[in-house]
């Protein structure tokens, strides 16, 4: 942990919680003494604009499902390229076209020799060498989604991963599994190597530099500036949306290479396209990258749609056709964070006959989103049958939807509260470790889970009365206020 600058906009948030909703016209906010409050900072923030905005839209399987319950496809087509969202993704995508017509200036001295198109060629005649220098074939198991994120993990390329940020100083495969890694630098300013199949974000921001092949892969002035640039990240930065192949087959070009004569070693431009090659393809591939980008850019808020909307036909929700089956129509009324996981327990009948407080628990595991240890509460032995169960599906669910944390610790402390209505609130936070603050907010958090569930007392009513009767019993003292 470390402390870190509140924006504008997050200061202004805080000191508007200052007074409670509907209850006090002037709310006080009371700032404690301590070496780590900058008071400029605070000041600034109080009296400063906040920063633009930027859209948090994301594109959910019950957006999808409201969607096509109010709206043909067509409309929603309509309606997305409306949004907010995506008039900022074209402001980026203008940008990446600026910098794409740049590229394509710098291509045109290396236009067509002998061969309408040198680069492709003579980079296939590479290849074609470089595999022919091998005894076996070399054979590799990437992924279609890792295969369309490699062209973009490129050298000064911002990546996220599952231990924070960091910026690509290489790409190369390994020689034993011929897997692809990467050499990085990390937000502490370490040197590391990691696969390429760690990388959880791919951020629309790149440094350019002149990489070299020893280590640290680039000159120790730019090392330095890539340590501060790691430093000084904004809180939010926008991801390239990566659109995986429908179809990935082998190169054409290579295996026409590999079975008739090349023409390269005769060829009179052979000398020239050997020199020019190196700095062309570099502009190729730059040129290829933006265009990636501009297009998915361009076209990626309805492409996330649609493979929504593709799972969702495929587990039953919706018809051929994109129209609402009887289980597609509740289950737009669950318009909570893994959704597609709560709608497919409740099909598969896992909470038929389950006490309050055990649905209770589990809704908290599946809504807590911190992984931070300071609960450590005692397990029954039912809740630890059920989150079992609950983690197998998250699992089978994972290709398509994000598994949750699943904290059995957090799903106890909320079973207790529920399971022990005599149980004060002063002795609830007194028996875990964790802040009286987040204890609140965990508690909160499952009483809006509980209430999406309840929603469904048309379709499944014993599941509704159980989770009315868990949120009866949870709003008591400093939780009766809770809606």
């Amino acid at each position: 942990q470390d402390f870190t600058d509140l924006t504008n906009s997050e200061i202004q948030q805080l000191a508007g919680r200052g007074g409670r909703r509907g209850k006090d016209l002037v709310g006080v906010v009371v700032i404690t003494p301590s070496p780590y409050i900058d008071l400029h900072i605070l000041g600034k923030g109080l009296t400063g604009y906040p920063e633009p905005i930027d859209s948090q839209f994301v594109v959910s399987y019950p957006m999808v499902l409201n969607l096509l319950k109010a709206h043909s496809l067509d409309q929603i087509e309509g309606l997305l390229a409306k949004s907010f969202a995506q008039f900022q993704l074209n402001q980026r995508s203008t940008i990446h076209q600026d910098h794409l017509d740049q590229i394509k200036e710098q291509l045109t001295p290396y236009g067509p020799r002998e061969c309408a198109d040198w680069i492709t060629q003579w980079k296939g005649f590479d290849l074609a060498r470089r595999h022919k220098s091998h005894r076996h074939p070399i054979l590799t198991n990437d992924t279609p989604y890792l295969t369309a994120c490699l062209p973009f993990l490129t050298p000064g390329r911002l990546i996220g991963l599952p231990k924070g940020p960091a910026i690509i100083l290489r790409q190369y495969r390994s020689r034993g599994t011929f897997a692809p890694m990467l050499s990085v630098i990390r937000a502490k300013g370490t040197l590391g190597e990691c696969p390429a199949h760690a990388v959880t974000q791919v951020y629309d921001r790149l440094f350019e530099f002149q990489s070299s092949r020893t280590i640290p892969w680039c000159p120790p002035q730019v090392l330095s500036q890539l340590k501060k640039e790691l430093s000084q990240l904004p809180a939010r930065l926008p991801t390239v949306p990566i659109l995986p192949d429908t179809q990935e087959a082998d190169d054409p070009l290579l295996a026409e290479i590999l079975t008739d004569e090349f023409p390269c070693p005769t060829c009179p431009s052979h000398l020239a396209c050997k020199k020019d090659f190196p700095v062309a393809s570099k502009l190729r591939q730059k040129s290829q990258q933006l265009t990636k980008t501009i297009q998915a850019l361009r076209d990626g808020l309805w492409h996330r749609f649609q493979q929504k909307a593709d799972v969702l036909h495929k587990f039953g929700y919706i018809t051929a056709n994109s129209q609402l089956t009887a289980d597609g129509e509740w289950a737009r009324l669950i318009r909570i964070n893994h959704s597609l996981l709560i709608t497919e327990l409740i099909r598969m009948d896992a909470f038929s006959g389950i006490a309050p407080g055990l649905l209770a628990g589990v809704m908290a595991s599946i809504s807590h989103d911190d992984d931070r240890p300071g609960s450590y509460m005692h397990l029954p032995s039912g809740l630890a049958t059920m989150l079992t169960q609950v983690r197998a599906v998250a699992d089978s669910l994972s290709p398509y939807e994000p598994p949750p944390l699943l904290r059995s610790d957090v799903a106890a402390l909320v079973e207790r509260w529920i399971g022990n209505p005599q149980l004060s609130w002063a002795s609830l936070v007194r028996s875990t470790s964790m802040a009286e603050g987040d204890v609140y907010r965990l508690l909160a958090r499952t009483l809006e889970f509980l209430s999406q569930i309840y929603g469904l007392k048309i379709t499944h009513p014993g599941l509704a009365d159980t989770a009315h009767s868990a949120m009866v019993t949870m709003r008591r003292e400093v939780l009766q206020e809770l809606p």
